[in-house]
């Protein structure tokens, strides 16, 4: 793979940073690693609540909007409850954290699971990452004829290097390569579980991509 000048540029200044690292965190890794994760995700299905009207105003502020959601949300599980007669529930954090670590490790980074951020501080990881995955399933992604609906995982991601103290945080939503009515989410010859697993996968190669790319562009 061929690099322009400006890339190859920006590749001879990372080597530099890398090396300055090395130079200040003494026995650190350069590549080394501290993951942090936050995990109390749940599989949902985001369909009515992902809708928005002016049903609550009407009827009445606060408590319309209340009573409007509660009934959102009890349609929304009614539907999650279908989709999982036809599948385990899955786990939003698994898949897409062993392919985060796979990808990384393939590109020689140390990984420390950590459970406290001030264990990360005392570890001297040259990086920091922590994630709190929030949720995943199946969210609307389209209603302009008809709901169509794709596979979703939605986290928060913060990543710095060892000693800065404001990080670069992101919120994060990956979704699925294709999007689904109801009904065909319901249809035994879609595979509901290939879907999940195939947005965590992704989420996990993008997350990986940016942490070894990270230096090379500045966050958003």
């Amino acid at each position: 793979m061929s690099f322009n000048k400006n890339s190859r540029s920006i590749l001879k200044f990372l080597s530099i940073i890398f090396s300055l690292l090395s130079a200040t965190t003494g026995q650190a890794d350069d590549k080394s690693l501290a993951l942090l994760i936050k995990d109390n995700s749940k599989f949902e299905v985001l369909l009515h609540r992902a809708k928005s009207t002016a049903t609550g105003a009407v009827l009445g502020g606060l408590i319309g909007a209340g009573i409007e959601d509660g009934v959102r949300s009890n349609h929304d599980n009614e539907k999650k409850s279908l989709l999982l007669n036809r599948m385990d529930e899955p786990s939003c954090s698994e898949e897409l954290i062993s392919t985060l670590i796979k990808k990384l490790e393939k590109k020689e980074f140390q990984i420390e699971k950590i459970k406290l951020l001030k264990d990360a501080k005392k570890s001297k990881k040259t990086f920091i990452l922590e994630l709190d995955i929030k949720n995943c399933g199946f969210k609307l992604v389209n209603s302009t004829n008809i709901d169509r609906l794709a596979a979703f995982v939605e986290f928060k991601s913060k990543f710095y290097l060892a000693g800065e103290k404001k990080p670069k945080s992101q919120s994060n939503l990956f979704l699925g390569k294709r999007s689904y009515t109801f009904n065909e989410l319901l249809d035994t010859n879609t595979n509901l579980s290939d879907e999940m697993s195939g947005v965590l996968k992704k989420s996990g190669k993008r997350l990986a991509s940016k942490i070894i790319y990270s230096n090379l562009k500045e966050s958003k």
